[in-house]
């Protein structure tokens, strides 16, 4: 009788242990569920740091703005003068080429862009005095076919890394190519074109969607300034009367579309 009262305490004892660490073993586990949305915040790893070179294609449209004032002068005298401000649409198609690297979720990059645009504007002036023997039509026709810029774009990539949001500042230079056509009856003028390297601002925003690994598209409005513009014509043989303009400020607003390489 007392080996089986012995061996019964020995059994219950055994049983209410067991009970006990299945109850502690359930209760750890529910508190170390990895699955709850604490503890994935808590265990994420940052992001990768990962250099990326590119190359891309773009075509776009947007509004060119040209604001130039010209005036004729007869010597010392002041003769006729006229104002427009000139807008319009225009297309542009070029390359980009760059490289960045994220650091997590943030992204700074550099690129490097060209573009050729479409862009033609022109005022027409008339001219008439006493001192003329007749009023003198002159244009003077204005056109940008070559932009260039140097942007830095800081920007911010989705969690699945497959969407950046990017900013964009720099700087930009372009050719302005000036024509005075002129009544060369009236008053002939000997060098009547000018080409110009102007430089100015960039600055825009945009977003960029990787199809793979090694394509993407993008979509991004820009806003280009650049310096005022001013040229003067003297008139041929000896002639003291002169043409001349001022473009204020040139600038334009644009949409572009774009396709990427990456390496």
């Amino acid at each position: 009788n007392l080996k089986f009262f012995c061996g019964a305490l020995i059994a219950l004892a055994s049983s209410s242990a067991f009970a006990e660490l299945g109850s502690f073993n359930k209760g750890s586990a529910n508190t170390m569920d990895l699955n709850t949305e604490e503890s994935y915040i808590a265990t994420r790893a940052p992001m990768p740091s990962l250099w990326n070179n590119y190359i891309g294609f773009d075509i776009g449209a947007g509004v060119s703005s040209f604001a130039p004032t010209a005036q004729m002068l007869y010597g010392s005298g002041f003769l006729s003068s006229d104002s427009a401000t000139k807008n319009g649409l225009k297309l542009n198609g070029g390359a980009y080429g760059g490289a960045g690297v994220n650091f997590d979720h943030f992204y700074l990059g550099a690129e490097i862009g060209a573009d050729y645009n479409a862009s033609y504007r022109s005022v027409a002036t008339t001219f008439g005095s006493s001192t003329l023997s007749s009023s003198m039509n002159a244009a003077l026709s204005v056109r940008q076919p070559i932009t260039a810029s140097f942007d830095i774009l800081p920007g911010y990539l989705s969690q699945d890394r497959s969407t950046l949001f990017y900013g964009r500042l720099g700087l930009a230079a372009s050719m302005f190519s000036l024509k005075l056509n002129a009544d060369s009856d009236v008053i002939p003028f000997s060098d009547n074109v000018a080409n110009k390297i102007v430089p100015g601002i960039h600055a825009g925003f945009g977003v960029e969607h990787y199809i793979i690994e090694v394509v993407s598209v993008r979509a991004e409005y820009v806003y280009s300034q650049y310096k005022n513009i001013a040229n003067t014509y003297q008139a041929a043989s000896g002639s003291s009367v002169s043409y001349s303009y001022k473009l204020a400020s040139p600038r334009s607003n644009q949409i572009n579309f774009g396709l990427g390489l990456h390496f």
